[in-house]
């Protein structure tokens, strides 16, 4: 069942939303409210109802299309300089974004390279020391480095 608007008799659902201006809007208000409310307090309430019904909030990159209307017949050509500013704002956000993922992707494979080069020069000095040196230790050490940092890096993941 699609939803009823707000304006019109609540417990039917059967009345149209109104558009009235600030004057009449609070004058069918306050027959709507009908013996719901007090008649002193009834005015007062139907005044406050207006004034929220008639508040209107947007949000964007360019003003509503009635006050984008209003800048244009104060001064000819202002609708389109205000459209051309936020296509350049988009177009600049855009670029940024596009610069801030590409560094992003180019650090992480910076650090991927880095980190294959210091893993694989750690087993190379471990062969190296395991000849030269004919001792377990320093070789068990720089293997040992090794995989802990490798695996460290596995088990924390990418999350910094």
């Amino acid at each position: 069942m699609p939803k009823q608007p707000k304006t019109g008799n609540s417990r039917t659902g059967q009345n149209p939303p109104l558009e009235l201006p600030g004057a009449e809007l609070e004058a069918e208000i306050d027959r709507q409210l009908g013996d719901l409310i007090p008649r002193e307090t009834r005015g007062e309430v139907s005044r406050r109802v207006s004034t929220v019904l008639l508040s209107e909030r947007f949000s964007g990159p360019i003003p509503h299309p009635k006050h984008l209307g209003e800048y244009e017949s104060v001064m000819p050509g202002a609708a389109d300089r205000i459209i051309s500013m936020a296509e350049s704002h988009l177009e600049h956000r855009q670029t940024m974004e596009r610069a801030t993922t590409e560094a992003e992707i180019r650090d992480t494979r910076r650090g991927m390279f880095l980190g294959c080069s210091a893993l694989m020069m750690l087993v190379a000095a471990a062969f190296a020391s395991a000849v030269l040196l004919e001792s377990d230790v320093v070789p068990g050490l720089f293997l040992g480095t090794a995989a802990l940092g490798s695996v460290g890096m596995f088990i924390k993941g990418r999350q910094g």
